[in-house]
């Protein structure tokens, strides 16, 4: 798939899932460059601040804009792959964080809850190693996975855990 035709999926997705996403859209341009984090197929940067949604309504701060950041890699990747990453960047136009509210939306519309892409509903536990996270287990619920991660911590005091959903 081609940069434009991806921007166009992104398009789509936001218009499913925010009732005035064009508000939005008119201010979203294609980056030139990958996201910032190598491990994620997409990034929406909101600059200088981001919009804020209520209900399905975006409110978009006058003068912000939109970067939409795309991965080679992930324009290699199957259509639905890709419109499941392209959906949870879209969902990033007015739920800034990866919350309750934004796993909700992505199963809602389909959207990938995984910032990397993944659609296979697993909730991965990741150990800070260095600067970077590596997954060390996965589990079904994210209620088995914060409690085993609490668990680690707690045996490894000064350890750093996450969840990668």
């Amino acid at each position: 798939m081609t940069r434009e035709a991806a921007f166009l999926v992104f398009a789509e997705a936001a218009r499913r899932i925010w009732s005035n996403a064009d508000t939005a859209l008119r201010r979203t341009s294609l980056a030139d460059g990958p996201p910032a984090n190598r491990a994620v197929g997409a990034s929406l940067r909101a600059v200088p601040r981001p919009a804020r949604a209520i209900g399905d309504l975006l409110v978009v701060p006058g003068g912000v804009r939109f970067e939409l950041h795309l991965a080679d890699r992930l324009l290699a990747l199957d259509a639905a792959t890709i419109r499941a990453v392209l959906a949870h960047e879209a969902i990033h136009f007015g739920v800034p964080n990866h919350g309750a509210d934004f796993r909700r939306l992505a199963r809602l519309h389909g959207a990938s809850i995984s910032e990397a892409g993944g659609t296979d509903g697993r909730v991965r536990v990741q150990e800070k190693v260095g600067q970077r996270y590596q997954t060390v287990a996965d589990f079904g619920t994210e209620d088995e996975a914060r409690a085993w991660a609490r668990e680690q911590a707690r045996a490894e005091p000064g350890s750093r855990w996450r969840l990668s959903l």
